[in-house]
């Protein structure tokens, strides 16, 4: 591989993580649906577009750091935005700026999500508590098992 290869594969590498497609995804469900809410309510918005963006983000981060440490550390804060995006999510729908059909479309892609990132989380502890974590700067996909059996386990 060549210098330049090796560069875009550090800084670009994420984007072949499940974890962070699904959490991308599900930015992008929640940007479609903030949309929708009353002009008056851009707070409530933001807070909501910060906290979904951010699970993306910082799975992202954590993969490009150097150590399994950083990366979990990251993949927490990526778990905590996407429990707040939940909440957040849920009252935006209990005060009636997401209607029932879009919630439920919502709670599908956000389970899904969780459940690759959980997977990620548990397979990169497993390396880093086992010793067997590649210190090299490219985390590469094949070396977290998400072990899943079908999509409608993730979906469970």
């Amino acid at each position: 591989m060549s210098e330049s290869n090796e560069l875009q594969e550090f800084l670009h590498g994420y984007r072949r993580l499940i974890a962070w497609q699904k959490a991308k995804d599900l930015a992008v469900t929640v940007h479609r649906l903030t949309a929708k809410f009353p002009r008056d309510e851009w707070r409530a918005k933001g807070q909501l577009n910060d906290a979904v963006t951010s699970v993306s983000a910082n799975i992202a981060e954590g993969y490009c750091r150097g150590s399994g440490g950083d990366y979990l550390r990251f993949l927490d804060y990526a778990h905590g935005s996407f429990g707040e995006t939940g909440s957040r999510m849920e009252v935006a729908h209990d005060v009636g700026f997401v209607n029932d059909g879009d919630y439920h479309e919502f709670e599908k892609v956000h389970k899904n999500a969780g459940y690759f990132l959980h997977r990620l989380m548990q397979g990169v502890r497993k390396k880093v508590t086992e010793g067997t974590w590649d210190h090299s700067w490219f985390v590469k996909e094949g070396t977290v098992e998400y072990e899943v059996d079908t999509m409608e386990e993730a979906e469970e």
